[in-house]
């Protein structure tokens, strides 16, 4: 569904509610009645004044109140018809780079679902950021010429992301947290030989599977989902992925991807009770032992790099004054706590796909501070 005057290109009506897709800051929101009924009519073109009679009549509220209530959700929804800020993802076309500019401080050969790809780090810092997560993916004896090549660098206050293998152009970036998220990307694409037209939509979660299907586990950082990721394949199941989970918009299916467990210092001492230093996927790394992060190799299904159907998120929060408390939400409630988790795909036909299978996934929140209790009960979904 499109709206006039507006970059609103999905409706799904959930209940009372709507579920609502703005395709300019790629963002979804739910809308409850009357902003819906306010903002309905506001982008079919009413004008402020006639809207404002037609929300007091209906909702039997004084003509003041009325325009307030019309001029905040008004307010309120203009920002998400905004472009989403250009900062995160740049052009080269609007930066020139000297020939200096690229330089190599190593090149580093992977191997990812039986295909080698290269990345070249311009600084010592850029490799230490990316290289210790893919660091058990390094091919000692590389063939001559990999597949495929990527170059990372820094230019001036800027990082800067190129893929040598293919016309894809520069992408610049103010943070190096976006850096990585585009280089996850592009490893996606390299992977799994797609394009990010392919893709619905790159999830903010861990996630773990039984082989048959993928359970996604996402929180805020330091919230306990690396931690219990790394014990959950320390057991019964298998790694499936840590903090990036793209998702196809084919089948809507989820797809392994290989970089290690990041564990935060807090956590060491747990971790360490069922992981040795063979275990750590940067072992060999200078510096690793004494970082504030360790890195643990995945223990994927079979090794194979797999796509599976998600069926259940969990919403997780360690809590050590709680035993183990869950809760099922509703899909309205979830995707509330979701919205901020994942980025989904301009195209609109994929936008609606996202919604289409989101509203059909079981959503849970949980808090726990019995790690063992946690485990059993996660354990347990996969067997019902």
């Amino acid at each position: 569904m499109s709206k006039k005057g507006s970059s609103v290109r999905v409706v799904k009506k959930l209940g009372k509610s709507r579920i609502v897709w703005f395709e300019e800051s790629n963002r979804w929101v739910k809308m409850e009645e009357p902003a819906w009924f306010v903002f309905f009519n506001h982008s079919e073109g009413v004008e402020k004044g006639s809207l404002t009679e037609m929300v007091s009549g209906k909702y039997g509220l004084p003509k003041n109140e009325a325009l307030r209530f019309t001029n905040e959700i008004i307010a309120a929804t203009e920002k998400f018809t905004k472009p989403f800020s250009p900062t995160a993802d740049q052009k080269s076309h609007t930066y020139s780079f000297p020939p200096h500019a690229g330089k190599k401080f190593v090149t580093r050969c992977y191997t990812m679902n039986g295909k080698y790809i290269t990345i070249s780090y311009g600084s010592r810092l850029l490799e230490y950021y990316i290289h210790r997560s893919l660091a058990h993916l390094v091919e000692v004896n590389p063939p001559s010429m990999a597949v495929s090549g990527i170059e990372l660098f820094e230019h001036e206050d800027k990082y800067v992301l190129r893929n040598t293998s293919g016309n894809y152009g520069w992408h610049v970036f103010s943070d190096v947290g976006f850096l990585k998220h585009r280089l996850f990307i592009e490893l996606s694409n390299f992977i799994y030989n797609k394009s990010e037209s392919d893709w619905m939509s790159f999830v903010h979660a861990s996630a773990v599977t039984d082989g048959h299907e993928a359970l996604l586990i996402t929180s805020s950082s330091g919230a306990g989902k690396s931690t219990l990721t790394a014990l959950l394949q320390r057991g019964e199941l298998f790694f499936f992925s840590d903090d990036f989970v793209p998702v196809d918009a084919g089948r809507c299916r989820a797809h392994l991807f290989p970089a290690a467990l990041s564990v935060k210092h807090g956590a060491f001492d747990v971790v360490s009770k069922v992981y040795d230093k063979p275990d750590y996927a940067d072992a060999d790394y200078r510096g690793s032992n004494d970082s504030q992060v360790r890195f643990l190799r995945p223990k994927m299904p079979g090794g194979n790099f797999i796509s599976l159907p998600v069926k259940k998120i969990l919403f997780l929060r360690f809590n050590p004054q709680v035993d183990l408390y869950v809760k099922k939400l509703q899909v309205s409630e979830a995707l509330e706590r979701f919205h901020g988790e994942a980025w989904v795909s301009h195209n609109p036909k994929h936008a609606k796909t996202f919604i289409d299978w989101f509203i059909n996934l079981d959503f849970f929140y949980v808090e726990y501070g019995n790690t063992e209790r946690a485990l059993d009960w996660v354990n347990g979904l996969f067997k019902v």
